[in-house]
């Protein structure tokens, strides 16, 4: 059943590669913010496994997200589809399908969609979707060390909605990515592309390329060699800029830790980064200096910035625990953050028990809790505080055709109250006193859900922002406390 309802932050985790603040400012969570939890100012690009999107351009990345539906292919089925639907409070409607075939006997032809309608709780956003994405993507792996993959998409938004779209607009996206793995290296090349328009008054057109190599070659047994780049151009409004990184490090394996070392070229100057980890059977450190830089669409400028980070973590079958202080430089300031997490995953319950005699019966069940904490030493960031925490039960074991679950996720964020998210401007950092609920008070968002799940489909009940918590929708400072319901419903069907 965890395969299918991950928590946020593990599914974030994945398609970006690192972990993000994730601030949702709609009930539907339509603009969701992914911002990096490190400097939580800007949002890192979506480096999903199909296809790539520009995180800065101003707009919730949540818009650009597609769900994987698990279209699963096996020896014996050529083809597969899925759908998932959801219905709710005040017209919302949202549905995904995905289809995926077999083309020859290594290559796999996926057809992705997504369309979401939500008129809001006085229709005062239409009737029409107000969002729709399509993926079409074609992987196939060439040889035992050889694979490629194309891929095309489209973005739409209603550029006539006002205040819960995220002002995206439309893009078109593709790419490609080519790989060769050998015993002592391996080679990927990564080409990708993203025009549109967005609905911004101070940014409308944009023509934005990738390109990436990755390069590893094993020296000895022992050390390995890395050389990466990443190009990325940027054509605004007619106006063109351009940022290139070139790292290049040595990789170190010791039977006790790791030694990674690099320096990072970065438009004339470089940057150093280093890391030590040890590799015990528990308990383990991992300490460093690090870099990292984004173009800001805004100030049509690149900002770097470099940090400290010392982690401590322990580990075991059922448990993982981290602590991670960091000290941050960036633009002749310094504060310092701390990062904690703890997944735990236990059998709690290993044969059949009765709760209500004939009405209710739990078989083998598991539970699997996941907790993250950021907090900012100062004043000059959006966020102050951020927990993300959820809480599974679920069956692993049936003697029926189904398998029962539930699941309550929580999510506290403390704003610094001079700052806030303006969906109307490209920058994400507005001037926050227009804003009358963004105080210094942690705002808590309290959801559950509960469901059966077949061997094909599942149907689950969710009920969001329990606690009626306030949202922000538009940039008048109008709130919409919305408690809201809705089903939701997936199926795979083999073709």
């Amino acid at each position: 059943m965890h395969k299918f309802y991950l928590n946020i932050f593990f599914i974030v985790s994945l398609i970006y590669g690192v972990e993000t603040i994730d601030i949702s400012l709609d009930p539907i969570s339509h603009n969701t913010f992914y911002l990096s939890s490190i400097h939580p100012v800007y949002q890192p690009d979506l480096f999903n496994k199909e296809y790539i999107t520009e995180g800065n351009l101003g707009s919730a990345m949540s818009v650009y997200c597609l769900e994987d539906l698990y279209t699963n292919i096996d020896d014996s089925i050529r083809t597969t589809s899925s759908f998932l639907y959801k219905q709710g409070d005040v017209g919302y409607r949202d549905f995904s399908f995905a289809i995926k075939t077999k083309v020859s006997n290594t290559g796999v032809l996926k057809l992705t969609g997504n369309g979401l309608t939500y008129p809001g709780r006085f229709a005062q956003y239409g009737n029409d979707n107000i969002l729709q994405n399509y993926l079409l993507n074609f992987s196939k792996q060439i040889s035992s060390s050889k694979a490629i993959s194309f891929y095309m998409a489209y973005h739409l938004e209603n550029s006539d909605t006002q205040h819960i779209n995220s002002n995206s607009g439309e893009s078109y996206l593709l790419g490609m990515n080519y790989s060769i793995s050998k015993e002592n290296y391996a080679f990927n090349v990564k080409y990708a592309s993203q025009t549109g328009q967005t609905n911004f008054v101070d940014l409308i057109n944009h023509h934005i390329v990738w390109g990436m190599i990755d390069f590893n070659y094993r020296i000895t047994d022992r050390i390995e060699l890395q050389i990466d780049n990443k190009y990325k151009g940027f054509y605004l409004d007619g106006n063109k800029y351009n940022v290139n990184n070139l790292s290049m490090g040595i990789i170190s394996t010791f039977g006790l830790a790791d030694f990674n070392t690099s320096l990072t070229l970065v438009d004339s100057t470089l940057y150093p980064e280093i890391s030590l980890k040890t590799k015990f059977n528990y308990f383990n450190i991992d300490i460093g200096l690090a870099h990292s830089n984004w173009f800001s669409c805004d100030q049509y400028a690149i900002n770097n910035y470099q940090y400290y980070f010392s982690n401590i973590s322990y580990k075991s079958d059922s448990i993982e625990m981290e602590v991670e202080p960091r000290y941050i430089q960036y633009n002749n300031s310094n504060y310092w953050s701390l990062n904690n997490k703890l997944i735990m995953n236990l059998n709690i319950i290993n044969s059949k028990i009765q709760i209500i005699p004939i009405l209710l019966s739990l078989n083998r069940t598991e539970l699997s809790l996941s907790f993250q904490n950021n907090y900012y030493h100062t004043s000059d960031l959006i966020i102050k505080n951020y927990i993300d925490s959820s809480l599974k039960l679920f069956e692993s074991e049936s003697d029926r055709r189904y398998k029962k679950f539930l699941g309550i996720s929580y999510r506290g964020i403390q704003f610094n109250n001079i700052y806030s998210i303006n969906l109307n401007e490209v920058g994400l950092y507005s001037n926050g006193s227009a804003w009358l609920w963004n105080d210094n008070n942690m705002k808590n968002y309290l959801d559950f859900y509960v469901g059966l799940e077949f061997k094909k489909f599942i149907f689950s009940w969710h009920f969001t922002n329990i606690l009626s918590e306030n949202y922000l929708i538009n940039s008048n400072g109008d709130i919409e406390n919305l408690y809201m319901k809705y089903f939701s419903v997936k199926w795979k069907f083999d073709n």
